[in-house]
C-alpha cells in the first residue's frame, strides 16, 4: 500500500473551526472554577474527575497547536493557535492552583493523607500528593508565566541565526540545519556554525536565565516544603538519584572515559586536536543507505520478535499517519513523540536515509507504542514517565544493534559502525547528560536566588565542561562554550537528563536478567499509575545494589 509521510492531525480536530470551538468550550468551563463556592460543596472525587476531564480536553488543544507549530513555526496563524492553546492551559493551571489552596481550607492534611489509602481514590494519588505538598511561594512565579513555553518561543522563532559558505553558496543557518553543519566534514564549517549559535545564545542568555531561575526557585521551594534542603536533596532520596550519583561520581573523575571519547573524535575527524565543535561529528557510512520503507520493514521484524502487539501497533502508526517524516525549513529539529489522550501518539522525525534515521525511528516509535498501550488508563496516569519511556527507547536501540550485527555478520564495516555508534551513544546518553545534570545540581544547591543569573549559570556550566574535558589530551577548551547551557532545553524539566544516564545502562542490565523483557511488556500497559521507584523495584525487580556493582564493572572495562 502507498504510505503518506506527513502526519494526519485531523484525528485530533478535523478543522480549524473545531479547534477554536474546543478552546471556547474550555474557556466557558473555566467560569465554574473561578468561584470557589461552586466546588467547595461538591464531592472531592467529583472535583478530581472534572479537573481531569478539562485537562484531557486541553491536552488535545495544546497538542494540535504544538504539532502544527513544530512543523511551521514561522506561520502567523500557527503561532496564534499555539499562543491561544498555551494561554488556555496556563489559565486552567492557575485555577487548579487556586482550587488546591481553597480545598485545603475544607479538608485537613490528615484527611487527605488517609484518602490516599482509599481504593476509589487510587487513580488520583498523585493529585492528592500534590495537595499535600502544594507550596504557595513556590508557585507564585509559575502563576505569571510558563517558563518552558516562553523558552521555546525565544529559541525557535528567529528566522536565521547566521550563514555558512558551502560549495561557493551562502546558506542561511537555522535550528533545522544546525546539526547538519555541526556534522560537516569540513572543520571550519563546524566551527563557524558552532560559534554563530554561541553568539545567538549570548544574545538571549539573560532572557533564558530569567526563565530558568523561576524553575530553580520553584522546585527548591517546593522541596523545602517537603522537608528537604533543596530539590537536589529530594532527587537523591530516590533510586534514580542514588544510582545517578554513584555512576556520575565514578565517570566524572575517570579521565580515561572522557579521553576515549576525545580519541574517537580525533580518529573520525582526522585531527590532531579537537574542540567542542568537533564533538558532534559522526562518520558517514554511505555503504548503508536505509530508505524509510526498509527501516519500517526492519523494525516490524524486531517488534514481532519481542511482541506481536507491538508489531501491530507499529504497523497501525505507519498506515494511519502518526508520523511526520521529512525535514523542512520551518520544522523543529530532532525527533520526539507526544501522546494525545483519546486519540493516539504522534511522532516528529527529520528523516535521514541512513542508519541513524533507523535508530531514531526505533527510539521514538517504542515510546509511542507504550503510550498507546496505556490509553485505557485515566488521563492523569496515561503518560509514562521520562525514565520509563527512555528505558524502552534504549532497549529498542540495543535491539537494532543486535539485528544489524546478526544480519550483516559477514560485513566488517557494519561491526565497525556498531562499535563506533556505541561510543556516540555513550557520549550522548552518558557524558552530555551528566554534564547537564551536574550543571543543574550546582544551581539547585545555590540557595541565594538573587545570585542566579546568566553569569552564574555560565560559570557553573564552564566548571562542569572543564571537569569533563579539561584534563583530556589534545582537547581545546573554548571559554565561549560556557554559554552553551542556553540550548539545553531539558533543564526546564529538572533532572530529565539523568534519566538518559540511568536508562542507557539499565537497558543493558535488564537484557541479562532471566525474565528478559516479559516484565517490560506488562509495565507498558499500566502507564504512570505507579512511581518510578515502584516500577523499578516491584514490577521490574531491579536489585539496585547489583545493578550499580555490575555497571561499575562494565565501565571500568570500558576505560581500560
Amino acid at each position: 500500500m502507498t504510505i503518506d509521510y506527513d502526519w494526519n492531525l485531523n484525528d485530533i480536530f478535523n478543522s480549524t473551526d473545531s479547534f477554536y470551538h474546543a478552546i471556547n468550550e474550555c474557556n466557558e468551563s473555566f467560569e465554574y472554577w473561578e468561584h470557589k463556592s461552586n466546588y467547595l460543596e461538591v464531592d472531592l472525587l467529583d472535583n478530581f474527575k472534572n479537573i481531569e476531564k478539562t485537562y484531557s480536553k486541553l491536552n488535545k488543544i495544546y497538542c494540535f497547536a504544538f504539532l502544527q507549530f513544530s512543523i511551521s513555526n514561522n506561520e502567523n496563524s500557527v503561532k496564534r493557535k499555539f499562543d491561544l492553546a498555551t494561554k488556555s492551559y496556563d489559565i486552567f493551571d492557575q485555577l487548579v492552583v487556586d482550587f488546591k489552596k481553597n480545598i485545603l481550607t475544607k479538608y485537613s492534611y490528615d484527611y487527605i493523607t488517609e484518602l490516599k489509602k482509599v481504593e476509589y481514590f487510587k487513580y488520583y494519588k498523585k493529585f492528592l500528593t500534590g495537595l499535600l505538598t502544594e507550596s504557595k511561594d513556590g508557585n507564585t512565579l509559575f502563576q505569571q508565566i510558563s517558563p518552558y513555553t516562553e523558552y521555546q518561543k525565544i529559541m525557535y522563532t528567529k528566522n536565521s541565526i547566521g550563514s555558512i559558505q558551502s560549495n561557493e553558496s551562502t546558506i542561511e543557518l537555522y535550528h533545522t540545519n544546525q546539526l547538519f553543519f555541526l556534522m560537516h566534514d569540513n572543520q571550519e564549517i563546524r566551527k563557524k556554525t558552532y560559534n554563530q549559535f554561541l553568539d545567538f545564545y549570548l544574545d538571549i542568555k539573560d532572557q533564558v536565565a530569567y526563565l530558568y531561575k523561576i524553575v530553580v526557585i520553584k522546585f527548591n521551594l517546593d522541596s523545602q516544603n517537603e522537608g528537604f534542603s533543596n530539590y537536589y536533596e529530594k532527587f537523591l532520596s530516590s533510586s534514580l538519584g542514588i544510582f545517578y550519583k554513584e555512576i556520575s561520581s565514578f565517570i566524572l573523575y575517570e579521565t580515561a572515559i572522557s579521553q576515549e571519547i576525545v580519541n574517537y573524535q580525533k580518529k573520525m575527524t582526522g585531527l590532531k586536536k579537537i574542540s567542542y565543535s568537533d564533538l558532534y561529528y559522526e562518520k558517514k557510512y554511505s555503504d548503508y543507505i536505509i530508505s524509510k520503507e526498509k527501516a519500517i520493514e526492519i523494525l516490524e521484524k524486531i517488534y514481532r520478535k519481542i511482541s506481536n502487539d507491538w508489531a501491530l501497533i507499529f504497523r497501525k502508526m505507519i498506515n494511519e499517519r502518526w508520523i511526520d517524516w521529512h525535514s523542512k525549513k520551518e520544522k523543529r529539529t530532532g525527533g520526539f513523540s507526544i501522546n494525545v489522550y483519546e486519540v493516539h501518539p504522534y511522532i516528529l522525525l527529520n528523516w535521514t536515509n541512513d542508519l541513524n534515521g533507523l535508530y531514531t525511528l526505533a527510539h521514538e516509535s517504542i515510546g509511542a507504542i507504550i503510550n498507546y498501550q496505556s490509553r485505557n488508563v485515566n488521563f492523569l496516569n496515561t503518560q509514562h514517565s521520562v525514565l520509563i519511556t527512555e528505558l524502552y527507547s534504549q532497549i529498542m536501540e540495543n535491539e537494532v544493534n543486535e539485528y544489524l550485527i546478526n544480519t550483516y555478520s559477514d560485513e566488517p564495516n557494519m561491526n565497525s559502525f556498531i562499535k563506533e555508534r556505541e561510543l556516540v551513544r555513550f557520549k550522548d546518553n552518558i557524558i552530555k547528560p551528566i554534564m547537564n545534570t551536574e550543571f543543574e545540581i550546582k544551581n539547585f544547591r545555590d540557595l541565594s536566588p538573587g545570585l542566579l543569573n546568566s553569569k552564574k549559570f555560565s560559570n557553573n556550566y564552564e566548571k562542569i565542561s572543564k571537569l569533563v574535558y579539561g584534563k583530556c589530551e589534545d582537547f581545546d577548551s573554548n571559554n565561549k562554550n560556557s554559554v552553551n547551557w542556553v540550548k539545553q532545553a531539558h533543564i526546564f524539566k529538572p533532572f530529565y537528563d539523568s534519566s538518559y544516564v540511568v536508562t542507557f545502562l539499565l537497558a543493558k542490565y535488564i537484557k541479562t536478567k532471566k525474565t528478559g523483557y516479559q516484565d517490560l511488556l506488562k509495565v507498558a500497559k499500566i502507564g504512570a499509575q505507579y512511581s518510578d521507584e515502584e516500577i523499578l523495584t516491584i514490577f521490574l525487580n531491579i536489585d539496585l545494589t547489583d545493578f550499580i556493582k555490575s555497571t561499575k564493572e562494565n565501565l571500568r572495562s570500558f576505560s581500560t
